[in-house]
């Protein structure tokens, strides 16, 4: 009777050391996933640094290009607006004076 409750008290010491080793592994995973995830994710932070760098130049020309066209219809615009002003201004603003005065 003694050996059988020593066995059992054997057996479940076996257990318990089973099931500590089992945690620790699975903490030791649970770390080691963190550690991938985190180097996995600096990879792609750097890479997508990487890539902005080099398309950065290439974009900022690209809204540079872009500024200087809409700028220049713009200007064109305005341009043709001062000149419609300059010929037809007097005569806009008598047949404004011309309407108010007639209402």
């Amino acid at each position: 009777m003694k050996d059988l409750i020593q066995r059992i008290v054997d057996i479940d010491r076996e257990a318990q050391k089973l099931t500590e080793e089992a945690q620790q592994e699975q903490r030791n995973s649970t770390q080691d996933i963190e550690k991938q995830r985190e180097q996995i994710r600096s990879k792609y932070m750097q890479e997508a640094r990487a890539r902005i760098a080099q398309e950065e130049p290439a974009q900022r020309a690209q809204a540079e290009e872009t500024w200087k066209k809409t700028k220049a219809h713009y200007d064109a615009v305005r341009e043709r607006m001062e000149a419609q002003y300059r010929e037809n201004g007097g005569r806009w603003v008598q047949q404004l004076v011309d309407r108010v005065l007639g209402a």
